[in-house]
């Protein structure tokens, strides 16, 4: 995994740009709003090697909370990140249980089934090769249009999306660490809590050092009076307002500490990269949709 700074992004540079849409996390999701879960999951090809991978899709030798990932089998796939590890009932086979990741709606450009891949180091110095992992199974793209231009936490709807292989395994080594740490098993509920408190928060960027911040309240913070109503969504200023955060963060779990203890709170959806804040879309919503549960061991 590269870490940030100026060598970091003089290696983004070489990498293929994919085209983003000016809002969101920059990628547009075109789903049926009403789709939910499908184990219809084809099954995992042979890897196919790719001349050039995507900017930011380093290649990495465990699948986890964090890790880039790419979504669908053309050359500019979009590159976003793993959320929170899961797992939900099949539809499709009554008293089983699929794994998952919660993900950002925005990446999932075509929707449900939309591949997803990653970058897998091969030896003797050859190239990457790009291997399929599974595919959206659940969408929720929301609007990825905020209600007022250059506010993305307008946004009025959630947008999130979860990705599985569609059996019990996975044809890649998968983990369940966030932030290089044990994950906690809580999930925030009650995001006021963490509003008013200006809970300190981490997530991992799109090169993959972890980011610290804070969650800001809207009581005291005026640009955000127009968060809607109703929607289960918080934002967080990075502490470090030197360094840049941008669109490529999309999917990247969040967790905040909250009078000592840490929780699980949601995955990016947006980011203002002027402001240096992340919009998170909580998870708990998918969760309960889903008869999820969240996953913390292996």
């Amino acid at each position: 995994m590269v870490n940030s700074g100026v060598a970091g992004r003089a290696k983004a540079a070489l990498f293929v740009v994919v085209a983003l849409v000016a809002v969101g996390c920059g990628f547009k999701a075109t789903a049926n709003p009403g789709a939910t879960a499908s184990s219809s999951v084809a099954p995992v090809p042979p890897a196919v090697v790719i001349s050039e991978p995507a900017r930011g899709s380093e290649s990495v030798t465990r699948l986890q909370p964090g890790s880039p990932i790419m979504l669908s089998d053309e050359p500019a796939a979009a590159v976003c990140i793993a959320g929170f590890y899961i797992d939900y009932p099949d539809p499709n086979h009554p008293g089983q249980r699929l794994p998952g990741f919660i993900t950002a709606a925005q990446c999932a450009e075509r929707g449900m089934h939309t591949p997803v891949f990653v970058m897998k180091d091969e030896a003797g110095g050859q190239r990457p090769s790009r291997i399929k992992v599974g595919e959206i199974t659940y969408v929720a793209p929301g609007d990825p249009v905020p209600a007022i231009a250059g506010e993305p936490w307008t946004m009025p709807s959630l947008s999130l999306a979860v990705f599985s292989s569609g059996r019990a395994g996975w044809a890649f080594p998968v983990g369940v660490m966030i932030n290089e740490q044990v994950p906690p098993t809580g999930i925030v509920q009650n995001p006021e809590l963490a509003q008013q408190s200006n809970a300190p928060a981490k997530w991992r960027s799109d090169f993959g050092n972890v980011v610290t911040g804070h969650v800001l309240d809207p009581a005291s913070t005026p640009e955000l009076r127009d968060i809607p109503a109703g929607v289960a969504r918080v934002v967080v200023a990075a502490d470090d307002a030197a360094s840049p955060i941008d669109q490529w963060v999309c999917g990247s779990p969040v967790t905040v500490d909250l009078d000592g203890v840490t929780e699980n709170l949601g995955v990016i959806t947006a980011v203002d990269e002027t402001r240096h804040w992340v919009v998170v879309d909580l998870m708990n919503p998918v969760i309960a949709d889903q008869h999820a549960r969240l996953v913390t061991t292996r």
